[in-house]
């Protein structure tokens, strides 16, 4: 999945030009899920360290870990479709 992401982040980029605010948006949505993809990893590495040190229950910091992952993974969706839509007429939409 990460080399899926740098795919589309050099994709983006070499389009730049014809389309720059789309390239814009789904490098910063690609960016954020890469930067997402490599915090949620580090978090549920070290989820039984911090859990022991600060005598937490263990449902309820991976509940929260979880919840942030999906958060930011709807962000990040959210990004790629607003891309997609970037840069689009409505009314040319509506005459075809």
């Amino acid at each position: 999945m990460i080399l899926l992401c740098l795919f589309g982040m050099v994709l983006a980029m070499i389009r730049a030009k014809r389309h720059s605010k789309a390239s814009l948006i789904v490098s910063i949505g690609l960016g954020l899920y890469l930067l997402e993809t490599f915090v949620i990893s580090t978090a549920y590495y070290y989820m039984p360290r911090i859990v022991n040190a600060f005598h937490m229950r263990d449902q309820t910091s991976y509940l929260t870990v979880t919840l942030f992952d999906s958060f930011a993974f709807a962000a990040v969706i959210v990004l790629l479709v607003w891309a997609i839509f970037a840069g689009r007429n409505a009314r040319a939409a509506l005459n075809n």
